[in-house]
C-alpha cells in the first residue's frame, strides 16, 4: 500500500507541476522571449541581416533558426505541462517521448559561428534562450521519470 500512494503522490507531483510558481515564471519568462525574438527578428535583426556579408548572413539565419527552434519547443513543452495540469492528459502520455521537450540536437548543438559576426542583441537572445531550454529539459527529465515511475 506504502508504494501505491507513493506512486500516487508522484502522479499528483508531475499533475501539478503547472500550478508552481517555478512553472509560472518559465512560462512567462519562455512568452516574453518569444514576443521578444519576434520583434527582433523581424526589425532590427533584419536590417542587420540586410547590412551582413552573404557568409555573415548565413550564420544570422541559422542561429535565428535555433532561437526559434528552442522558443517553439519550450513553448510546446510548456502546452503539454498546462494540458496535464487541466486533466487534458496524464503525467504518463506527457512523459512519452513525443511530448517530452524536444530537437535537443539542434537546440543545444555546440556550433557557433565566429567571434563577432552576430549582433549583440541575438547573441543575447540565444544566450538567455539556450540557459531556458537547459532549465527546462532538466525540468523534463525529471518529469518523465516521474511518469514512468507510475
Amino acid at each position: 500500500m506504502q508504494a501505491e500512494n507513493g506512486n500516487h503522490d508522484r502522479i499528483a507531483g508531475a499533475a501539478g507541476f503547472a500550478d508552481t510558481i517555478f512553472f509560472k515564471k518559465a512560462y512567462k519568462e519562455t512568452l516574453a522571449m518569444v514576443h521578444e525574438a519576434c520583434n527582433y527578428i523581424d526589425g532590427p535583426g533584419r536590417r542587420a541581416c540586410n547590412a551582413m556579408e552573404e557568409t555573415d548572413s548565413l550564420y544570422y539565419t541559422a542561429e535565428t533558426l535555433r532561437l526559434t527552434t528552442r522558443l517553439t519547443q519550450l513553448m510546446a513543452w510548456m502546452f503539454v505541462q498546462r494540458a496535464v495540469q487541466n486533466g487534458e492528459m496524464t503525467p504518463e502520455e506527457a512523459a512519452k517521448e513525443q511530448h517530452r521537450l524536444g530537437a535537443r540536437h539542434t537546440c543545444l548543438s555546440s556550433s557557433e559561428p565566429p567571434e563577432g559576426v552576430l549582433p549583440a542583441s541575438l547573441e543575447d537572445l540565444l544566450e538567455r534562450s539556450e540557459r531556458l531550454y537547459r532549465r527546462v529539459a532538466r525540468l523534463d527529465d525529471l518529469l518523465a521519470e516521474n511518469g514512468r515511475a507510475a
